[in-house]
């Protein structure tokens, strides 16, 4: 038993280093990640001082004693809130995998109390017609389009 944790945490040290390593020179957004972790390592643990962000769909691949296969997708709301796991697929040597059939944004509606800031602004016609008179005297007479 006493073998079993310091292998544990050996791989847990292995694995985050490495983690740390692949953020600090790789973007997470944009690609698809896949990464497999032994069963008996936390995701909370494994994942404790790494920003996955709300965008990115970073999937861990762990197969259980029984030799089952079950699939999580990992991320955090914001940089500060706790990490978000979520049961993908599962199946088995017998059966092929079972997928949630949620699109991306279904799985992930709930931004867990994270604080969007945004602005958004009507243009009228007398800030189009300031707009035109400030080009005009700044490049002279020109023909501009209106938006």
């Amino acid at each position: 038993m006493l073998v079993r944790r310091e292998r544990q945490s050996s791989e847990l040290c292995l694995n985050s280093v490495y983690l740390l390593q692949l953020i600090a020179t790789t973007s997470l957004s944009g690609p698809n990640w896949l990464w497999f972790s032994n069963s008996s390592v936390l995701l909370e643990h494994l994942f404790a001082d790494i920003y996955i962000p709300f965008d990115c769909e970073f999937l861990v691949a762990r197969e259980d004693p029984k030799g089952g296969l079950s699939l999580f997708e990992v991320y955090r709301a914001n940089r500060t809130a706790p990490l978000q796991s979520h049961l993908l697929a599962v199946g088995s040597q017998q059966s092929s995998l079972s997928w949630d059939m949620r699109s991306f944004y279904e799985r992930r509606k709930d931004l867990f109390g994270a604080t969007i800031r945004a602005a958004s602004f009507q243009v009228t016609v007398l800030l189009t017609i300031i707009i035109i008179i400030i080009i005009i005297s700044t490049e002279g007479l020109a023909v501009v389009p209106l938006p």
